[in-house]
């Protein structure tokens, strides 16, 4: 299961790395990671239809793939 790259646990994964490396571009004016925060610390739910999806995610991401990384790897 952990070798599945749509699986969004697997912190190798193809979507995995996509959804962090466009979290990561600075495109956009504010860039794409301002509007995240922004949205999220003011729970802005204008945005829920066109952020929500990506930004749960990305939750789903950053939350669980620290549990599938390697030990020794430093990321």
């Amino acid at each position: 299961l952990m070798k599945d790259d749509l699986n969004l646990v697997n912190p190798y994964g193809k979507i995995s790395c996509l959804v962090l490396y466009l979290y990561s571009m600075e495109f956009g004016s504010p860039p794409l990671y301002y509007e995240i925060n922004r949205v999220c610390r003011n729970m802005d739910e204008r945005y829920i239809q066109t952020l929500g999806p990506y930004i749960k995610v990305l939750g789903t991401v950053t939350y669980l793939s620290e549990m599938g990384r390697e030990k020794e790897d430093k990321i």
